[in-house]
């Protein structure tokens, strides 16, 4: 599951997604940070690539595990959830 906060224009948005590609491209160039969970789907990841070099990482994140990323300032960090 990927999940985008979306900023611009002084407005604020969460969004959920477990198909990032799925989002038009406007929503994606807008999006500032991120949280990744495990995914092994090609073009999922290919969707998010453009923004984020290491996103390969996600194929590789155990049960629970995620990533989250800020694509302005490129600082991540991982944690678990469960």
């Amino acid at each position: 599951m990927w999940v985008s906060l979306v900023s611009g224009l002084n407005t604020r948005a969460v969004s959920c997604t477990q198909r990032p590609r799925e989002y038009h491209v406007l929503i994606r160039s807008q999006a500032t940070e991120f949280i990744a969970f495990n995914t092994r789907e090609p073009a999922e990841l290919d969707a998010i690539r453009p923004y984020w070099a290491g996103v390969d990482q996600a194929a590789t994140l155990p049960r629970g595990s995620f990533i989250a990323v800020n694509w302005e300032s490129g600082v991540e960090l991982a944690g678990r959830v469960f």
